[in-house]
């Protein structure tokens, strides 16, 4: 009777695994369907390990993934096609480009041991991660499960190193497990806190390591919000257009063409940004000052398309990073900026809004009578004086003068539109620690640009 029980429970174990594993087999196949086709790479490298040790079967693997391949296909297809308006699915599509074609290449390569010697301390980012996954996987009562939580990711880096082209987001789904292993030695030592003073100094570091990883997530959080231009800039010209006016007489629906170029579309830029993002039917186009507009947006990056002087002449606005691949007459009417790496602050570096504010007063066509830039003093006498030019109407004051604090506002705002609250925390920092600043340093990255002689006026 004892040994028949120990053999049920056997029995339940060995089916309670199989089911988890069937489990997780069926959520990497969806993964990889639906959202990256990569993720086949980190399957391919759990099951060999799980048929390695004899955990799971082949027929098991082979019966489990083709059913939740169907499954996902059948709700992927059709649910993307909609979106994309035609017949598509998005990751074979991706992974023919990407893969098979080799385009993957064109944005650069990274060396074979980028992944190990780069991307993966970065994304752990707690500063003793690696340390706490190799005593993980040398502590003998953590041993085995940091073997299963290590050695698959571990191959599937390697395997995945074979591309030339590397970046962090490809080998993100692997952080979450190798946390874990990091884990099972932190709470090793945790629980072993009182025992002696080297398992105390232990907890104490990794306390400290915890709010170093808090920190430095916080700070990467802050970088990546600078860090999309592109979907800044068509945001922005977005807003621009609902602000214009029409200079001519309606003649049915208008058009207006966008060309957005490389970088714009990596940084940001998205079909749901577009108006719509859908085809639609004419009696649905949005509506710009009181008139229907078709949006049409263009995503050409064919070198030869983009020497030919007739291409361009078809557009009315254009996002690029460089103006002078543009072949005509534009004029940029805004600039995006967005991060540029780490500046160093003193006290006296004129950086900050109120410390450079004769700098943003003449790039913004304020003058004196002598048509060169004007100190701080004479700023605040041309503004009092009523001498300014180059100053909106609806910002003067009724006998005609705008004040220094009118004026500051009205430059603040236009401060804003260009640098986002990014600006205002710094300054605000700043104040606190006397002038010192160690932060994101912001540069121009994306040109909003205006044909020459649009039929809108800003």
């Amino acid at each position: 009777m004892y040994s028949l029980d120990i053999k049920g429970l056997l029995d339940f174990g060995i089916w309670r695994s199989e089911k988890r594993y069937k489990a997780a087999i069926f959520l990497l196949v969806f993964s990889g369907v639906v959202f990256r086709s990569e993720i086949a790479i980190l399957l391919t490298a759990q099951t060999l390990y799980l048929i390695a040790l004899q955990r799971v079967s082949l027929p098991l693997v082979i019966k489990t993934g083709i059913i939740s391949a169907l499954v996902s296909l059948a709700l992927s297809v059709p649910i993307d096609s909609y979106f994309w308006q035609k017949p598509i699915w998005p990751e074979l599509a991706g992974f023919y480009y990407n893969a098979i074609q080799g385009k993957s290449k064109d944005w650069g390569t990274s060396p074979i041991h980028y992944y190990f010697s780069s991307c993966l301390p970065r994304l752990l980012t707690n500063p003793v991660s690696l340390m706490l996954i190799l005593l993980a996987l040398y502590l003998p009562a953590t041993r085995r499960y940091a073997r299963d939580l290590t050695i698959p990711h571990l191959l599937f880096f390697a395997i995945y190193s074979i591309q030339p082209h590397k970046e962090a987001r490809f080998i993100i789904y692997s952080i979450p497990s190798l946390t874990a292993a990091a884990s099972l030695s932190a709470s090793y030592i945790w629980t072993r806190r009182s025992k002696s003073i080297i398992y105390l100094l232990g907890s104490a570091l990794i306390i400290l390591s915890v709010l170093a990883s808090f920190a430095a997530s916080s700070g990467m959080l802050l970088i990546s919000s600078l860090n999309y231009p592109g979907g800044d800039a068509l945001a922005s010209l977005h807003r621009t257009l609902d602000k214009t006016s029409w200079d001519s007489e309606p003649s049915g629906n208008e058009t207006i063409r966008i060309h957005m170029d490389v970088l714009s579309c990596m940084t940001g830029v998205t079909r749901f940004q577009e108006r719509p993002w859908r085809n639609i039917s004419p009696e649905e186009l949005p509506v710009v000052n009181d008139r229907p507009v078709q949006f049409v947006y263009d995503k050409t990056e064919d070198l030869d398309e983009l020497l030919r002087p007739e291409f361009w002449a078809q557009f009315d606005y254009m996002l690029m990073e460089d103006p002078g691949k543009a072949i005509g007459a534009w004029e940029v009417i805004h600039t995006v900026s967005a991060y540029a790496g780490i500046e160093f602050l003193r006290p006296g570096d004129g950086s900050s809004f109120s410390e450079n504010l004769e700098k943003v007063y003449a790039a913004n066509n304020i003058t004196t009578s002598k048509n060169e830039a004007p100190s701080s003093e004479d700023v605040k006498h041309a503004v009092e004086e009523g001498e300014v030019e180059g100053i909106d109407e609806e910002f003067r004051k009724e006998e005609g003068k705008e004040d220094v604090e009118t004026a500051k506002a009205r430059l603040l705002l236009k401060e804003l539109g260009s640098f986002g609250s990014y600006r205002l925390v710094r300054d605000a920092v700043r104040q606190v620690t006397g002038g010192w600043w160690v932060g994101p340093r912001m540069e121009p990255r994306i040109r909003i640009m205006k044909k020459v002689r649009d039929p809108m006026s800003l």
